[in-house]
């Protein structure tokens, strides 16, 4: 079933971010929303598709921070909304139940999404020297 799914791409909807403190190094984190799934019948302007949309919020501190204190400023934070699509060419549309059964492929696609999204949306700011990973665990920045 999954050989006829095919990423058709995806957006960034809102982003914002702050810098506060710009610092050598550090850490961060990423969250993700839970992720909202809608599917487009298939019909004669084409096949049916998935769409994905998920919140993703980075928060980073300088190194020593304690990150759990609500009266420490993050050295960043960012926040975006993205929207995956993904087009189902399989002769039997998949169902809300398929999806679920394979999150794993899509979530794969998203956290790609996010690690392009994130890299353009800090290319030309004070953070755009921070190494994003390509999945959404901790990270510890660079010099």
């Amino acid at each position: 079933m999954l050989k006829n799914i095919g990423f058709d791409g995806f957006s960034v909807k809102t982003s914002s971010f702050n810098v506060n403190d710009i610092t050598e190094q550090g850490t961060f984190n990423v969250s993700f929303s839970e992720i909202h799934v809608g599917i487009v019948e298939a019909d004669k302007e084409g096949p049916q598709q998935v769409i994905m949309t998920f919140d993703v919020t980075m928060i980073g501190h300088a190194e020593g921070v304690d990150a759990g204190d609500p009266n420490i400023k993050p050295a960043f934070d960012a926040k975006f909304v993205i929207e995956t699509v993904f087009v189902d060419l399989n002769e039997r549309p998949m169902s809300e139940e398929d999806i679920h059964e394979n999150f794993w492929f899509f979530e794969n696609f998203n956290q790609i999404a996010t690690k392009i999204a994130s890299d353009n949306i800090f290319k030309n700011s004070d953070i755009s020297h921070m190494p994003i990973p390509w999945t959404g665990k901790n990270a510890v920045l660079a010099d």
